[in-house]
């Protein structure tokens, strides 16, 4: 099995992942009263009272 070549984008995407989720990590770490899915698999934001934007804004937060 060949691997397909890396393309600079790829790296671009593969460091924001790799980025978002040891801030994940580290927000979980820091609020353990946040609950986490028993098996990991599944993590979901929900907001309320906000347009799309004001949605957005609050994920981001």
């Amino acid at each position: 099995m060949t691997a397909n070549p890396i393309v600079p984008g790829d790296l671009f995407a593969r460091h924001q992942t790799i980025t978002g989720l040891r801030a994940l990590a580290d927000f979980l770490e820091a609020n353990p009263a946040v609950p986490v899915d028993e098996y990991g698999e599944d993590y979901s934001v929900y907001t309320r009272g906000h347009c799309d934007t004001g949605q957005r804004t609050e994920v981001d937060r």
